[in-house]
Formats: C-alpha cells, structure tokens, sequence
C-alpha cells in the first residue's frame, strides 16, 4: 500500500496551534425570544412591560405610544387615540381592570374602550411627569412624581406627599408596601420609609450604595435595592452593598425583580443583566443572546416569563436552559458546525474554517496544512485506536493526525470513490461509507462492499453499530447490516417510508430507528416467533420538515431529530405505552422553520447532555430540564366579520374581542341571507407562537372538529337558520389541547318565511287561491257549458235561418213567378181589349207588378233576403218604366241620380219602388202631352238618418184646380197610401217649370 510519506513535524506544530484560549467556562448563548423593530415593534426603546387581567401584553414605548401584544401581533396606540404624548412612561391595570398611562410631562390617561381620556384635567395631576402607578392595599391610587412628590387619588379626592411632609426628595421611582404596614420609597436621593405615619429617611451617608434608588424587592424578607451604582440590600436594621460582581464594577442598575422561580434577575444601564441564584451570579449579555445591554425594565409574566426591556433594541423573553447556543461570540472559531466527535479528554470540533478543540477550560484551533490541503470543511472525526484522529474533508480526503503531523490518509490507503462518512467499530474497525459502497480496514487490509456483497445501495451516508455487534448502514436506496457474514436490506418494499436513508440508531428496548428523507421509521427486524416491525412517521404526524440529518435518544426514552427545519423530539415513551407518537418541534431561530442542523453532527456528553451542530453554532439540549411548559395557550377572539365587516364595535351584536364569548346579556343573532361570517381568533402564547396550533368546530355545522391548523380565522357562509355555537381551542408543542376553549354563541335569524304570519298568510293565500281557482273553474265550465249551448243554438239559429232563407228565396222566387204570371195574363189580355181607357188601366197595373216583381227579383238573387241596394234596384226599375213609355214615341230624358251604398229594406223598398212607378209613369202620361221633349229626373239622397226621394220633371205641371190627396186618380191615391206606410212627408212643387215631388222619410235599420 502506497504510504504518503509528506508529514508535519513537531517544529511546525507552533503553526498549527493557529489559537489558544483558556477561561473557566465554556461561554453560553441562553434561550431568549427576542421582540425588534423588525419583527415589528414599534419602537427599540421600551420604557415599561405589564399583562393586563385578560391575558395581553402592553408595552410601553419611548416615542411610539403603546402597543397592545398578542404574541404575534402589535396593535398600536398612540397621540390619535388621545395620548397626551407618545413618549410613554409607565403602565398599570387597577383591580378594577382599568388601564392607567403615563407619558412624558403629560400626566395620567385611562383607557376608555378604545380610546384614553383624561381624568385629571383640572388638575396638577394632569400635566406632571409621572414616573410610577401603584395600587395601595386600600385600593388608593399613588402617583410619583418628578420633582412633585406622590399623589394619593381615592376615586374622588387627590392628596399629595412631598418633602414638606418629610420625603427624602419630591423625584420617586418606586412604592413598595411591606407585610407589617411599611411602605418603602425610593427617591431620587435615597429611601424614605413611612411607619405609622412618620417617615424615616436614608441615603448614601447612611451605607446606601447609590443615592438614586429606582427599584425595591424582597428577596427572603431582606430589601434589595436598585441604585445608580449598584444594590443596596437592607433588612430594616443592617445596610450592605453589592458594588461589583466578578470583579466587574457595577454602575446604574436601573431594574431588579425576584421571579417566581427564586432567581434575582439585575437589569444594568450598559452591562447587560445578572441572575442571582444559590448564592452567585450569572452574568448575561449579548454575547449570550440578549438583545441589548442597555436593560431599562424587567418584568415577570403570569406565565412566569421573564421580559426583559432594553432602551435601544426592544425586549428579550427568557424561555429557559434547556436549550443553550455556543457561536463564535462564546470561542468558536466559526458558527457553521459539521461534525463533532468526544473521546475521553477533548472535544473536537469540525467547521466550515477548520477544527477545534474544547477541553472544558481552553479552545486550540487546528488548520490542515495548505501544502496539504486548502479545504478546512470537517465533515467528519472519529478516533483511531492507535490514538491518532481522522478528518473527513469537503473533497473527499481523509487526513490522518497523530498529535504532531497530518497526513492523507485516503492515499495512503488507495480509496477511491467519495466519502461520506468514518466509522470506528468497538472492535477497532474502520468502516468508510463512499459513494462506490462501504469500505473496511481490518488488519492492514482494505475490503469493498458493494451490491454484490448485498448491500441496498452503494452510496453510504451513515455507519452505525448496534448493541449486537452488526454494522448498519444508510444508502440512497434503503438500510441495511451486516452480521459478519452478509447483508440483510431493508427498503421500500419493506415499509420504509423512504428509499433514501440518513440515520439509523437504536433504542434501549433493542428497536431500530431508521432516519429517511420523509421522516423516522420505527423498525424491528424479524424475530424467532415474529415478523418484521414496520412504522412510519413522516409530516402527517407533525413533521414541520421530514428530512432527518440525525437522531438521538436521551436517558427519558425520547427520540430527538434533527432536521434542516429546527428539530423534533419524540415521546417514545408515550408512544410505548398509548400506541399514539407525539411530536414537538423546536424552531430556535428567529426566521424560517427554524435553525439547520448538520448531517450527523451529534454527540451525548457523560451528564445525558447532547450537542447538536448547526449552521448557527453548537445547540446543548438538556433533555433533563423540561422544557417552560404554560400549558395550553389562552385562545382569545381578535374579530367577528360578518359580510365582511367588523361586529366589535357594534352596538347590536354588542361583542368585545377578546373575551371569552359574547355579551352573556345578548342574543346575537346575524339576519338570513347573504351571511359570511369570519371568526378570527388567537392564542395568547408569548414564548413559542410558531408552535401553536389551533382546532376549531361550529356546532351546529360541523359534526366534528376541522383538523389542525395554525391559521387564525375561518369562515363560514350561507349558513341556514338556527342556533350555532363556534369553539376554538389551542395548544402548544407538547400541550394538551385547551379545556379553557373559546366559545361564541349565535344565531342565523330564521327567514321571513319561515314565521308563523308567512305561513299563515300562505295558507289563507293558497285557500283563497283554491277559492279562486274553483271560481275560476266553475266560471269556466259555465262559460264552456253557455258556450256549447251557445253554439248548438247558433247552429239551430243558422241552421232555420238557412232554412228559412232557402224559404224566403223560394218565396221570393215564387212570388216573382206568381207575378210574372200575373204580368203575363195582363199581357195576354191587353191583347183583346179595345178600350183605350181599358187599356192604359192594364199597362199601369202591369207596370206595378212589375215593379213589385223587381224587386223580389233582386231579393231572390241578393246575398240579404233583408235588404235591397237602392242603387241598383231603382235605375233598374226606372229603366222598365221607360222602356214600357217608348211606345208613346216621346223624346223624354229619365236621369236617375242614387247615393252609393244605400240600402233599403223590403219594407221600405217596394213602396218607393211603386211610387216611383206611379210618379214616373204619370209624368210620362201626362207632363208631356202637348211635346214630346222633356226631363224626368229621380233621385234618392240621404241627410243624417232621414231618406229624400225627388222625382221631378219640367212638363206642364199639374193642374191648377189640383189638391193633394183629393185626387181621384188611382196612382195618385196608390202614391198618398204609399206615403201614409212610409210615415213620409210629400211636398209637391208645381208651376210653368214642371212638378216636382219630394218624399222625406227616416231610414229603417237596415
């Protein structure tokens, strides 16, 4: 085998020893949460920190006002609220809820629902520097002052203590009330103590450290003292000073307080603070996580948080010592933490800029040589049994140190292949995990592993040696081990929950916990008796991230893992014992999911204690201190919107936010319709919000809870009418979810038709619309019933009236020929006479039958049986006369002059038919017997409903000795009788011009 012979000897070893430093301790970042501007204060300079009674957080800000603190989110007020200033300088909730503020030389407001108002305005009171607010055991309100004393406000009267009345100074910062009635003062220049009225006064001549004394309290009945240099420590006899610490002078402390857990916590003007515990000091800085050194106010939550207010970079939450950083700022040499190895008297240290090492006192930092290598990436670290140390680089080459020199050790052993990993078994073993499979180095002889020897995968990124002796390995396509002999693989078509593997280690009950790239299987192999144990655990269980980079069980039977995402620990226990694996992650980061952890980089000291390496540094896990557990966080409402719009204000729903529920005095009731509700609600959860999770249910709606979620509203619409109840409950990491649950209660109103009146209405409505449809239905079948009767009568009607017509017209056709018989026989017989007189009397009476036989004539062939056309009928008809006179030899013109359109009846029709055969004929017989010239004129006209007949001619005239209707000629007494059936008028006109007759009668309704 090749041996590369280029080593370091002892005289460079000045030049590897790049650092040396020693102290007494290993400097520690502790576990604060930390509140900036950028994650949104409002200001850096926090001038005072309370928890009012429902659970919020107030901070009191130097030049922002006040912010009201969920955990989350800030709600700010300010000078548009009613603050006299934004300089804010004291915070206080009576026991009456009310919220006092004191601002800079704007006296005290008191918050009025949302808004502050001012009590004291015709008062001092209202424009002084209030420094202070306390709350006497007799429930009076004190008010320090700058340079005014106190005032004492009893809810009605305002009384003032100054140095007139023996104070030590008119300036005072703080009031404590002692158990056996001693009210304690400090000043600005000392102490005073009130005793049964009478006021005893120290300052610096009288041992006290510093003459401005800002905070006082008790710590195992004795007084300590805040100064402007130092503590003061008074048990009402003896005065004793603590001045500096460590040999650290103290100056202004401008804040002390004991917490709950016994602990004095010291907050200094420019160093940062001191805890006190079991008789020393720890001191704290930014070094050790802080924010700021300039601590102005420190205060303890009912959670028993620590706040700690800094007056330049915002507030720094304390959450304990289980989780402590070490970084650059506390010795190392480089934050990005790759590999860590322990053997019996070192630490080693592998990072992104080279190794180091911790002996518990001094760090000495390794570099490999540059004529070796330029990578100082330390992926890896184990320990030879020769002693010597193994350094895995970032390309791949294995460095050998044996104290003194370096050597490449992958060339001296001729490896090829990339590796990923170093592997000491307790046989003294090397194993080598590479890209080309796994590698042994057994009594000088290098052996290859690949597929063919029954590995799973030949890519190796994790060796680990089970109690038993057998080697697993991690590979890109499952885990296996090896027994001595061969290979067993286990993979997906096993139940692992991933192909690719990173981690594998093993439980005290023997199982195997197998790290992938969805999450952890628990494996046990196949036993005598059994079959192989298979169960995965992946994001569905609570992974925030599922790539595991290593896994660690500690001496409480929990599996922690690490991910690129913060880290998991897992209740194994539990799990053993309920079937139910419970996971908690741990962010520590204040962005992103939370801090990387590095592939492998994980070790357990002889205390249990683990150590985690990071991109941010090394992370100590003492899994024996549990973690500050509150419980499940307080869930409050923040908003109601219903439609979009906020019910907090409303006077109708009456709802506050943050309460518990609704205004027990109010049925909220929302209106039917178009109604989107959105709950949004909280959880008052200050040390580890990203952890908080959420369940929320609308009975009523929802046959079970909604499944877990972090968000922080839901919403619900179109809802039907009845009562609902919504309930939101929260937990945190490893809590229960909450008993104390959130509830608000409401209705959706039912819809108007849904009312007794709408349904009353509806069935009188649907009676009168059945009363109206069988109306309907009646009148309709009567109206088809009249309607068929209508019509069988109307087809009887037509069908006589048919028949009668066919009648008439028969009639009528009858008569005609029965007349034209007549005619005929006259005819026939004027053909035997010889009388002229004879004669003349049967041309006229043929003449009249004539015309009687027209017009039935044009009845027979009119479409009216009822009417004839005067139009055509009397042309017609005056056309017979004068045919009948051309045998007379005269030349008479007959003019016939009708209205169109004139219709006359049978009644009507043939009577003036007859008269004009009478008056035409005799003008023909006797108008004109002295010349054969002449004019007849006939004419019928209508005037409004009256009828004109004229029948005129211009021949001689009547007679002189004539007298109308005592003529005893025959037509003209046809013509008077004629006259008398059509109720007309005649008048006669007769002269040397001719005769005219003119008829006027009413037309019929034809």
């Amino acid at each position: 085998m090749p041996h590369n012979k280029l080593k370091i000897i002892a005289g460079i070893l000045a030049a590897v020893i790049v650092n040396s430093m020693a102290g007494n301790a290993f400097a520690q970042a502790f576990d604060f949460r930390s509140l900036t501007v950028s994650e949104g204060l409002p200001h850096g300079q926090i001038s005072d920190i309370i928890q009012r009674s429902d659970g919020y957080i107030w901070i009191g800000t130097a030049a922002s006002g006040v912010a009201k603190y969920d955990g989350q989110n800030y709600t700010v007020f300010d000078e548009s609220d009613g603050l006299k200033n934004d300089m804010i300088s004291k915070l206080f909730e009576d026991s009456s809820g009310n919220l006092w503020v004191s601002t800079y030389d704007g006296g005290v407001s008191r918050l009025e629902g949302h808004r502050f108002v001012h009590p004291f305005e015709d008062h001092e009171l209202d424009s002084v520097h209030v420094l202070s607010i306390f709350e006497a055991p007799d429930r009076t309100l004190w008010f320090t002052t700058v340079d005014h004393g106190i005032f004492l406000y009893d809810g009605e009267n305002i009384e003032q203590i100054t140095e007139e009345d023996g104070l030590i100074h008119n300036t005072v910062w703080d009031v404590y009330w002692d158990e056996d009635g001693t009210i304690w003062i400090a000043t600005h220049h000392g102490l005073s103590l009130l005793q049964n009225g009478s006021i005893t006064n120290y300052d610096a001549d009288s041992g006290i450290s510093g003459e401005k004394i800002f905070r006082i309290a008790d710590v195992d009945g004795e007084k300590w003292m805040a100064t402007n240099r130092g503590i003061t420590i008074f048990n009402g006899e003896d005065i004793r000073t603590i001045t500096e610490i460590n040999g650290r002078e103290l100056a202004y402390v401008y804040d002390l307080i004991r917490a709950s857990d016994g602990k004095v916590w010291v907050g200094m003007e420019n160093s940062g603070i001191y805890w006190y515990e079991e008789g020393e000091f720890t001191h704290i800085t930014r070094a050790e996580g802080l924010v700021s050194n300039y601590i102005y106010r420190l205060y303890e939550d009912s959670e028993h948080n620590v706040w700690i207010a800094t007056d330049e970079r915002g507030i720094s939450i304390f959450r304990g010592e289980k989780f402590r950083f070490y970084t650059t700022a506390n010795g190392l040499m480089n934050n990005e933490i790759l590999s860590l190895y322990r053997d019996e008297n070192l630490t080693w240290i592998g990072t992104s800029a080279g190794i180091q090492t911790y002996s518990g006192s001094t760090f000495t930092t390794l570099s490999i040589p540059q004529e070796l290598s330029n990578d100082q990436y330390i992926w890896d670290i184990v320990k030879m049994p020769d002693g010597s140390m193994l350094f895995l680089t970032d390309h791949s080459t294995i460095f050998r140190y044996d104290g003194q020199n370096f050597e490449n050790y992958s060339e001296y052993l001729g490896l090829s292949g990339w590796a990923f990993d170093l592997k000491v078994d307790s046989e003294g073993i090397l194993w080598i995990g590479t890209d080309a499979g796994l590698y042994r180095l057994m009594d000088g002889q290098l052996e290859h592993f690949g597929r063919d020897d029954g590995l799973p995968g030949i890519v190796i990124y994790h060796i680990f040696e089970s109690r038993e002796g057998d080697i697993w390995v991690s590979t890109s396509s499952g885990a296996g081990w090896f027994d001595g002999e061969k290979f067993t693989s286990v993979g997906i078509e096993d139940g692992l929950g991933h192909y690719n593997v990173n981690y594998i280690t093993q439980d005290s009950y023997g199982d195997f916990w197998i790290g992938t790239s969805a999450g952890v299987t628990h494996y046990r192999p196949a036993g005598a008796d059994s079959e192989p144990f298979v169960r995965n655990f992946g994001k569905a269980d609570g992974m925030r991230l599922p790539e595991t980079l290593f896994l660690w069980f500690d001496n409480n039977d929990r599996l922690w893992q690490g991910t690129n995402g913060g880290i998991h620990h897992f209740d194994v226990a539990r799990y053993r014992q309920t079937d139910e694996m419970h996971i908690e992650h741990h962010r520590l980061s204040t962005h992103g999911i939370g801090v990387e952890t590095m592939h492998k980089t994980v070790l357990s000291d002889s205390a249990g204690t683990a150590w985690f390496g990071t991109m941010n540094g090394i992370l100590r896990v003492d899994p024996d201190i549990e973690l500050h557990d509150n419980g499940p966080p307080k869930v409050v409402f923040d908003d109601i919107l219903l439609n979009g719009n906020s019910i907090k204000m409303s006077d109708e729903y009456r709802f506050e936010p943050g309460s518990i529920q609704q205004n027990p005095d109010s049925d909220v009731v929302f209106p039917h319709g178009s109604n989107t509700l959105r709950f949004m609600f909280t959880a008052l959860e200050y040390l580890y919000p990203e952890k908080t999770e959420f369940r929320y249910r609308l009975e009523g709606f929802d046959d079970d809870w909604n499944r877990t979620t972090q968000n922080q509203s839901s919403t619900y619409t179109n809802l039907r009418p009845g009562n609902y109840s919504y309930i939101v409950q929260a937990k945190n990491g490893g809590s229960e979810w909450s008993d104390d649950f959130r509830s608000f209660d409401f209705a959706i109103a039912k819809p108007f038709w849904y009312s007794y009146w709408f349904w009353s209405l509806i069935l009188i409505s649907f009676a009168l619309l059945i009363t109206g449809f069988i109306r309907i239905r009646v009148n309709y079948l009567e109206r088809d019933k009249l309607n068929r009767l209508v019509d069988e009568q109307t087809r009887s009607i037509r069908e006589a009236l048919e028949e009668k017509e066919v009648l008439i017209k028969e009639v009528h056709h009858r008569v005609k020929n029965n007349l034209a018989v007549i005619y005929s026989m006259l005819d026939l017989q004027t053909n035997y006479l010889e009388d002229e007189k004879t004669l003349a009397v049967f041309e006229d009476s043929k003449l009249r039958v004539t015309s009687i036989a027209l017009i039935h004539e044009k009845l027979y062939q009119n479409e009216s049986l009822s009417k004839i056309e005067a139009g055509v009928y009397i042309p017609e008809l005056v056309d017979v006369i004068i045919r009948s006179m051309e045998v007379r030899h005269q030349n008479i013109d007959c003019n016939v002059d009708v209205v169109d359109n004139l219709h006359l009846s049978l009644d009507q029709g043939i009577p003036c038919g007859l008269i004009i055969n009478e008056l035409v004929s005799n003008a023909y017989k006797h108008a004109f017997c002295e010349t054969n010239n002449g004019e007849i004129h006939v004419g019928l006209c209508r005037k409004n409903n009256e009828l004109i007949l004229k029948i005129s001619d211009n021949g001689k005239g009547l007679p002189e000795n004539y007298s109308n209707g005592k003529s005893d000629s025959l037509g003209l007494i046809l013509v008077n009788t004629l006259i008398k059936q059509l109720k007309a008028e005649l008048t006669i006109d007769s002269g040397e011009h001719g005769t005219t007759f003119e008829i006027r009668f009413e037309k019929d309704g034809v």
